[in-house]
C-alpha cells in the first residue's frame, strides 16, 4: 500500500505534526531502490507492553460502550458525548457484543451523498467507530480543513481529485500515528483492532457497503465540515433550551470551555462581560456556527494578528476584522466581535488582548486534551512542548 503513494527511488516521509494546525513536510531521499511513507502525528493507538496510556486512549476507552473480544468500540452516541465536555458517560456498564452483531450495526449508515450536519446524532447507537477513527474525527474537530485537504491532495497520486479506500486509509494513518521504534507495537495491535472489522459507520459513509467507492475532495471537505458544524451546533444547543439565541454569558462560557481556566478564573471574565454590556441581544446559532468555524482557522488567524503584534500596534476591532477577512475570507458578525472585545479586552481600552485570546483559544480547540504549559523556556522548554504534543 505505502509503496504505490511514490516513485521507486524516494523515501516518501510526510511528517504532520499536531502544534497549531495539520503541517505537511516532504523530505526525500533515495533509499534502497524502494519508496515508503514515515508518519509523525500525535500519539495514539492502542497501548502495548510498557505503553503509557494516551489521554486520547483512556478517553475513548472511557466511552466506548460496545466490547468485543477485549476490544473496546464506540457507537456514533458514544462519540458526540465525549467530546461534549462529559465527566462520564450516560450509561454504567459496556455491550458485550459479537463480531457479527457489530457488523449489523453499520447497515443503516447513509452514502456520502446524504451526509449531513445531523449525521452522526441520527445514527446514535447504530454505528461502530475505531480508536483510529476517534482519533481521525478528532482531528478533523482540531484542526483546519486546509491542512487535511493538503494531505488528501498529497495521496491523489493521479491527481484526479479522488481516493479509494486504501489510500484513506493511508490518509487516516498519516494523521494519527507517529512512526517510530517505541510506537511499532502499538501500531500493529491497532491494525488488529480495525482490520477485525470488514466495515466501520465511516467507511460504509465514505466508499459504500463494498468498499469500492471513490472519495472526492468536495466530499470529503464537505464531510469535515459536517462533522464540525454537528458539534458546534450540539454545543449552542446545550444552553439554547430550544430557544433561537443564547445569552452573550453562555456564548463566553462556550469559549472558554475546554481551557486551562479555573472556574474562578472563568467567573472574573464572566463579571468584566456582564459589566461592560449595556445592551444585550443574544447570539444566534448562525452566529455561533460561523465564530466555531473561524476558530478552527486558528492558525492562519494568528500569523495575520502577529503582524500587528510584532509591529507594536495595539489591536483594535476594526484591525481584528481584518485579520479574520485576510486568513479566512469569511467575515464575523459585529456584534459577536463586540461581545468577543468585552470578554478580552483586559484594561476597557477598546483593544483586544491578543496573546490571550489565542493561547485561550488554541486551548478550546484542543477539547480537553491540552496538557499545562511547562515553566521551562528556551530550548527545553521546545523540546517539552514538543514531547507533550507528541504524547496528547
Amino acid at each position: 500500500m505505502f509503496s504505490s503513494l511514490g516513485g521507486k527511488t524516494s523515501l516518501f516521509r510526510v511528517t504532520l505534526v499536531g502544534i497549531g494546525g495539520v503541517g505537511c513536510c516532504l523530505l526525500w531521499r533515495a533509499k534502497n531502490g524502494h519508496s515508503s511513507v514515515n508518519v509523525v502525528a500525535a500519539k495514539s493507538p492502542d497501548n502495548g507492553p510498557g505503553q503509557t496510556q494516551t489521554r486520547r486512549k483512556t478517553k475513548f476507552d472511557q466511552f466506548a460502550s460496545i466490547e468485543v473480544d477485549g476490544r473496546y468500540f464506540m457507537t456514533p452516541a458514544d462519540f458526540l458525548e465525549s467530546v461534549m465536555n462529559k465527566d462520564s458517560p450516560g450509561w454504567s456498564k459496556k455491550r458485550p457484543l459479537t463480531k457479527d452483531v457489530l457488523s449489523q450495526m453499520v447497515y443503516n449508515t447513509p452514502s456520502i451523498s446524504k451526509g449531513s450536519r445531523n449525521f452522526f446524532r441520527k445514527l446514535q447507537d447504530n454505528g461502530v467507530i475505531t480508536f483510529s477513527e476517534y482519533l481521525f474525527l478528532l482531528t478533523i474537530l482540531t484542526k483546519s480543513q486546509r491542512g487535511l485537504e493538503i494531505a488528501f491532495k498529497m495521496l491523489d497520486k493521479d491527481g484526479n481529485g479522488r481516493l479509494c479506500k486504501e489510500e484513506y486509509f493511508v490518509l487516516e494513518e498519516m494523521v494519527n500515528k507517529k512512526s517510530s521504534a517505541k510506537s511499532m507495537a502499538i501500531r500493529e495491535n491497532e491494525k488488529e483492532n480495525h482490520g477485525c472489522l470488514e466495515r466501520t459507520t465511516l467507511t460504509m459513509h465514505l466508499f459504500g457497503s463494498r468498499g469500492t467507492g471513490q472519495l472526492t475532495l468536495s466530499q470529503f471537505s464537505k464531510f469535515m465540515q459536517d462533522v464540525q458544524l454537528e458539534v458546534l451546533e450540539m454545543e449552542f444547543m446545550e444552553y439554547s433550551r430550544g430557544m433561537p439565541t443564547i445569552p452573550e454569558d453562555s456564548f463566553a462560557r462556550l469559549l472558554l470551555r475546554n481551557t486551562s481556566l479555573e472556574e474562578e478564573e472563568i467567573q472574573k471574565y464572566l463579571d468584566r462581560l456582564g459589566k461592560r454590556l449595556t445592551q444585550r441581544k443574544g447570539i444566534t446559532l448562525e452566529q455561533f456556527l460561523r465564530f466555531g468555524m473561524f476558530l478552527n482557522n486558528l492558525e492562519d488567524f494568528s500569523l495575520a494578528m502577529r503582524i500587528y503584534s510584532i509591529a507594536g500596534q495595539a489591536v483594535t476591532q476594526e484591525e481584528f476584522q481584518r485579520a479574520v477577512r485576510i486568513s479566512t475570507g469569511q467575515t464575523l458578525d459585529p456584534y459577536v466581535v463586540h461581545t468577543v472585545f468585552q470578554l478580552f479586552d483586559k484594561d476597557g481600552d477598546g483593544k483586544l488582548s491578543y496573546s490571550e485570546f489565542i493561547e485561550l483559544m488554541k486551548d478550546r480547540l484542543k477539547r480537553g486534551f491540552m496538557v499545562p504549559a511547562s515553566e521551562k523556556t528556551g530550548w527545553q522548554g521546545f523540546k517539552q512542548c514538543i514531547k507533550r504534543e507528541m504524547s496528547l
